[in-house]
This record gives structure tokens, C-alpha cells and sequence, in this order.
């Protein structure tokens, strides 16, 4: 599959955009939103697209076995919860992205 191109996410360094692929697309070259530029292993990310709804669909890795996991996020909720992590941290999220109500 070729990932060039994708939105991917990652759980420790968010999302970001394919740039590169290597060793038999084991590894991307990913550039994060960020600023980061880096390789990571394909199965530490997760592709990401929007569906109808407007609702953020995150596939990650396919299991052994077969099947596939799709989880579905209200982009609502996404800024919501971005907004109380950045108040466990003590500091001030960016206001113009934040819709509490």
C-alpha cells in the first residue's frame, strides 16, 4: 500500500502528512503538524480521513488475522478535550479553535 500523500496520526507526536516511505514501507517519513520531520514505523500510525459526517475517522494498523479497527471522533468533542489537557498542563489552549458550547 502506498502511503504517500496520507494524513497518518500517532499517539505520541499527533498528526501529519506522508512524505516518504522506506525499507519496504516499513518506515514513513512523516512531517507533522508540528514541525517535526521524521521516520516512524508504519505500525505506530494510524491513517486519517473524514467521512460524511464531518466526523474524524482514524483506521489504524491492520490486525493479525484479518478485520479492521475504525474508530469514529466528533471533531467537537476533539477540540473539548484538547482544551482540558491543555488545562491539566496550566496553560492557556488557542481560543479561536475551542467551540465549548
Amino acid at each position: 500500500m502506498n502511503w504517500l500523500g496520507r494524513e497518518v496520526s500517532n499517539n505520541k507526536w499527533g498528526k501529519g502528512k506522508v512524505i516518504g516511505q522506506r525499507h519496504g514501507d516499513y518506515e514513513l517519513f512523516v512531517q507533522f503538524e508540528s514541525g517535526l520531520v521524521t521516520w516512524i514505523k508504519k505500525n505506530e500510525c494510524a491513517i486519517v480521513s473524514e467521512n460524511s459526517n464531518g466526523n474524524i475517522v482514524i483506521r489504524g494498523p491492520q490486525p493479525i488475522g484479518g478485520g479492521e479497527k475504525e474508530a469514529v471522533f466528533n471533531p467537537e468533542i476533539i477540540n473539548r478535550r484538547k482544551a482540558i489537557e491543555a488545562f491539566k498542563l496550566g496553560i492557556v489552549p488557542p481560543i479561536e479553535r475551542l467551540h465549548l458550547w
